[in-house]
């Protein structure tokens, strides 16, 4: 996937650009490749925002995006694999471990697997989601996709949750 920028987006880049600092670190980054998830059917498409997106943005992708849109700058990102249910956790947490800041996405299927990542000195953090939750969006509580073990365990390694959280919470 290579990035385009219309003249808008040049605009609105040389304007950023202008008061951008040196070195950003972007807290909020995906990556994962389409080897990591299933098909996503048109229905998923339209109605799961995570999945509405779903598409794949290797490293080497990310990096030109930023050289891209911010040139001249230094841009670090916390990386997150894409969080939906199609995906392939354990094979997108692998990949994702190959950045600089990965945050793993957490399992509710398995989350002795989750936990034992989390011990992994490389890992800075946790990424939950509610799309991984076989319940309507509107029923969705955060205990739903957020085991009380995952916030002992990042409490005990003092790493941050990154977390997003569906309608009635």
């Amino acid at each position: 996937m290579r990035i385009r920028l219309n003249r808008l987006d040049k605009q609105y880049r040389d304007r950023i650009l202008e008061w951008m600092p040196e070195i950003v670190f972007d807290i909020h980054t995906h990556v994962g490749l389409s080897e990591h998830h299933k098909s996503l059917s048109e229905e998923r498409k339209r109605t799961s925002m995570s999945a509405s997106e779903a598409f794949e943005q290797s490293f080497e992708e990310l990096e030109e995006s930023f050289n891209r849109v911010f040139p001249g700058k230094k841009i670090e990102s916390a990386s997150f694999p894409f969080p939906f249910r199609e995906v392939d956790i354990s094979a997108a947490n692998e990949y994702v471990l190959n950045s600089r800041f990965p945050f793993i996405l957490g399992d509710i299927r398995n989350p002795s697997r989750t936990l034992e990542l989390l011990k992994n000195r490389k890992v800075r953090g946790l990424k939950v989601y509610y799309d991984f939750v076989e319940k309507k969006y509107e029923d969705i509580k955060i205990s739903d996709f957020l085991p009380l073990a995952f916030l002992e365990e990042l409490n005990r390694l003092r790493k941050p949750l990154m977390l997003h959280v569906p309608g009635k919470s």
